[in-house]
């Protein structure tokens, strides 16, 4: 194993560029993860062993980011659409590639997460929402480039099943972990404001997978989606619903609610979306309303359809 028992690392990286620093200024919060303390880009690339002994990086075409809900309870199971990344990570990336010792008989996959989480006074920034869990991959590298008045933010590293972890620190500007991520899972406590004035903590996040185990593609983002079906369908069971069929339907329409308007808001122009409110219940009815009567959607959306007919089918239909 290349990070041997342990399971873990502690690296130094080369210093960033101020561009690649000041890119972070630029990040759009993300609408799914941080209640509005994470900003965020993300993109995803194949690497390949070349020559000279280094790797090269061919960037995919982008796509959204799936992830399967058993590792991501919060932000998986859905479709959750980002900006590409548009500085170069790879030469740090290529670090972490280098410490790991990857496979080079193989090619490799990687989602790369450009982070940021903002904290002020009285509102703490949760860097992992989804608590300790495993990413799913092979090999996780995180990496902090800045920390900026701030406190908080341990990294802790837990043994599949333990009440406690085995290792916690504070990465500093400059360092990253490597993790075996089937053997170590990870979670990091909340940034908070250490001045009274807002502050941030900038990171990237590297997600290791051969090839040949197909983390990119229309097949994946399938089988992530529908892993989040199966785990809120499993509970759904027609003990817990009585003999309607009604509320499997409603437990049906709310799971799709996030699928169904990524989907369709994608395929809106910024052109068409006016009037809205700023936060609150006000906005959810509008966007609700707005997706539901805008020519591209309709009442009859397929998954929706296909999804609804299956309440109709065992194991979710009433029992006669």
């Amino acid at each position: 194993m290349p990070l041997g028992d342990a399971g873990f690392r502690i690296i130094d990286m080369p210093a960033p560029p101020d561009e690649l620093l000041a890119s972070y200024e630029e990040l759009p919060v993300d609408a799914y993860m941080g209640n509005g303390t994470r900003y965020k880009k993300f993109s995803q690339y194949r690497l390949s062993a070349a020559a000279d002994g280094s790797w090269s990086f061919e960037r995919l075409p982008h796509r959204d980011c799936t992830a399967f809900k058993k590792f991501n309870a919060v932000g998986g199971g859905m479709r959750r659409t980002y900006l590409p990344i548009d500085v170069d990570l790879t030469p740090l990336i290529a670090v972490g590639a280098r410490e790991l010792d990857l496979d080079r008989g193989e090619d490799w996959q990687i989602n790369v997460h450009q982070n940021r989480t903002r904290a002020e006074l009285g509102r703490p920034g949760p860097l992992t929402p989804e608590g300790v869990h495993h990413e799913g991959h092979e090999f996780v590298m995180i990496g902090v480039l800045d920390r900026q008045r701030v406190s908080g933010g341990e990294t802790r590293l837990w043994r599949p099943g333990a009440d406690a972890p085995f290792w916690s620190g504070t990465l500093r500007p400059g360092q990253a972990v490597l993790l075996d991520d089937k053997a170590v899972a990870h979670d990091v406590t909340d940034v908070v404001s250490a001045t009274g004035e807002p502050g941030h903590r900038d990171i990237f996040i590297v997600a290791f997978s051969r090839w040949t185990h197909k983390w990119y593609g229309d097949d994946h983002d399938a089988a992530a989606l529908s892993d989040g079906y199966d785990r809120e369908f499993s509970g759904a069971t027609v003990e817990e619903t009585g003999t309607e069929r009604q509320p499997v339907i409603r437990d049906i329409a709310a799971l799709l609610e996030g699928a169904v308007l990524g989907h369709e808001l994608s395929r809106i122009s910024e052109e068409s979306v006016t009037g809205y409110p700023v936060t609150g219940p006000a906005y959810v009815r509008w966007l609700k309303t707005m997706v539901s009567e805008h020519p591209t959607s309709g009442t009859r959306h397929p998954a929706k359809t296909e999804l609804v007919a299956a309440a109709a089918r065992p194991p979710y239909a009433p029992r006669a």
